[in-house]
């Protein structure tokens, strides 16, 4: 994701035919990782669910501190994986409309 903000700033910058296929190329794989995280967040919350037949408190403070760091974590992912989708998403209007020029 890094990577992909940094190419995105220079395209933005010195906006050359390659350095736009680059940002955009690597928004779209930024996209499908964050999909992939999204996906492996949720595979963990239903794994890791709140109800256990024990009742261990610490192990259930542990568990519900999992769990919420978890959910933070997906929040993000989301997040990551919009402004990844609606950066490539510019870079590909703005190549078809040089394209057009």
């Amino acid at each position: 994701f890094i990577i992909s903000g940094c190419l995105s700033i220079g395209a933005e910058k010195s906006p050359t035919e390659c350095a736009v296929k680059g940002s955009q190329t690597m928004n779209v794989i930024s996209a499908i990782f964050a999909l992939l995280g999204i996906v492996a967040f949720i595979v963990d919350l239903n794994l890791n669910g709140l109800y256990r037949s024990s009742f261990d408190y610490d192990g259930y403070l542990v568990l519900l501190a999992g769990n919420g760091i978890s959910i933070v974590l997906l929040i993000f992912t989301i997040l990551e994986f919009c402004i990844a989708v609606a950066t490539a998403n510019f870079w590909c209007r703005a190549t078809r409309l040089s394209a057009n020029e």
